[in-house]
C-alpha cells in the first residue's frame, strides 16, 4: 500500500484532544507481529497529551479549580455578613438572620481542608504539592525553660511513629537555634517540625490532616529535670489561632458587633486576595497549555501516522483486518484532495 507515506507527511485536519487522540492511538494496538516504532518507544511528550507532558499538571488545574469555587462562596457570604452588620450595628443586637449567615461562613471555614483538597493552608496561601501544615504549642515546652537545668534525655512519642521514640539531648547553656535544630531534627521522623516564631516562641508544626492525631496522642517522657521520668506522659497540644475565626464573631451587642464587623472586612480581604492569587495560577496553567498544545498536537499526529504505516505493513491478518476497517469508506479520491489541499 502506498497510503501509508502520504498519510505521514499530511497535516492534521482538525484539532484533536488528548482524549480523541489516544483512543485513536489505541483503535490499532501493536500486535506481536508489529514491531514498535522509535515513536512507540521514545513515547514523546505530545503522544499522551498534558498528562505526559506535565504528570501533575492536571492535579493542580483541578484543586486551584476547587479553590476558586471555595474563595467564591467564601466571598459571597462574607460580603453578606458584612451588609448585615453595617445595617443592625445601629439596633445593638445581630437577628436571627446575621447569626444564621455566621454560622454558614463558620461552617464553610471549618471545611476547608476538605473542599479544597487540602490547596489552601489556614492563611489562604495556594499550594497544590505540599499540604497544608497546622502550627502548634506545646505546654512546658518553652525555649527558657529548656535551656536551664542539667544534661536530660527528652523523649516522645506519636501515634503513628510506629515502635520510634525520637529522643533530644539537652544541656545546660545550649543556645536556642541549637535547641530548635535538636528538637526538629529528632521529630522529622514523625512528621512533626519544630521551629522558632518572631516571638522566641517554640513552636511546632505537621500536616494539617495529621494534627488530630498528633494532639490526641503527643506524649513526653524526660530524665526528672525539666520534664518528669518514668512512664511516658500525655502534653497539652494546642494550635495556633487562625487569622480567621468565624466561631468567635459575637452580635450580642453593638461593641462586639464592630468588632465582628472589622474581623469579617479583614477575612473578605484576605479571601479577595487568595481569589486574585488562584486566579494568577489558572491564568499560567493557559499560558503553558497554549506554549505546548501546537507541538503536542503536531507531535500526536506524527505519532498516529507512523504506527499507522506500520500496521499497514504488517503481514499479521489481525492487524490486516483492523486495518481494513479503519479504512472502510475512505475513497482514493478523499485522500488525494485532502493531500492536495495542504
Amino acid at each position: 500500500m502506498q497510503i501509508g507515506p502520504h498519510l505521514s507527511s499530511a497535516r492534521p485536519v482538525d484539532a484533536i484532544g488528548p482524549g480523541r487522540a489516544h483512543a485513536a492511538g489505541n483503535a490499532a494496538p501493536p500486535t506481536r507481529d508489529t514491531p514498535r516504532t522509535r515513536n512507540e518507544e521514545r513515547a514523546p511528550a505530545g503522544s499522551a497529551g498534558l498528562k505526559t507532558w506535565s504528570p501533575r499538571f492536571n492535579e493542580q488545574v483541578g484543586k486551584a479549580q476547587l479553590a476558586a469555587d471555595y474563595l467564591d462562596r467564601g466571598i459571597g457570604q462574607l460580603k453578606s455578613v458584612r451588609s448585615l452588620l453595617g445595617q443592625q450595628i445601629a439596633a445593638g443586637e445581630g437577628d436571627v438572620v446575621l447569626q444564621r449567615r455566621i454560622g454558614q461562613f463558620a461552617a464553610l471555614w471549618q471545611s476547608r481542608p476538605a473542599q479544597t483538597a487540602g490547596s489552601l493552608d489556614p492563611a489562604l496561601t495556594f499550594d497544590a504539592v505540599n499540604p497544608p501544615l497546622r502550627q502548634f504549642t506545646v505546654r512546658g515546652l518553652d525555649l527558657a525553660s529548656l535551656r536551664e537545668g542539667d544534661s536530660e534525655n527528652l523523649s516522645f512519642s506519636v501515634a503513628g511513629a510506629g515502635r520510634r521514640t525520637p529522643s533530644v539531648a539537652l544541656e545546660a547553656g545550649l543556645p536556642d537555634v541549637e535547641i530548635v535544630r535538636r528538637i526538629d531534627q529528632a521529630l522529622a521522623s514523625t512528621g512533626v517540625r519544630a521551629t522558632a516564631d518572631d516571638q522566641g516562641r517554640l513552636v511546632f508544626s505537621v500536616a494539617e490532616q495529621a494534627w488530630p492525631g498528633v494532639r490526641d496522642t503527643l506524649m513526653l517522657r524526660g530524665g526528672g529535670i525539666r520534664w518528669p521520668t518514668g512512664q511516658f506522659s500525655r502534653v497539652q497540644a494546642e494550635a495556633l489561632p487562625d487569622r480567621i475565626d468565624p466561631v468567635r464573631w459575637s452580635v450580642e451587642d453593638a461593641d462586639a458587633m464592630r468588632a465582628t464587623l472589622a474581623q469579617a472586612t479583614r477575612a473578605l480581604d484576605a479571601f479577595t486576595l487568595a481569589r486574585q492569587r488562584v486566579d494568577e495560577v489558572l491564568l499560567d496553567a493557559v499560558h503553558r497549555t497554549g506554549a505546548v498544545l501546537p507541538q503536542n498536537a503536531a507531535e500526536r499526529a506524527a505519532g498516529f501516522a507512523d504506527a499507522f504505516a506500520t500496521l499497514g505493513e504488517s503481514r499479521s491478518y489481525r492487524a490486516l483486518n483492523e486495518f481494513s476497517g479503519a479504512l472502510a469508506g475512505i475513497r482514493r479520491e478523499r485522500v488525494q484532495a485532502l493531500l492536495a489541499a495542504r
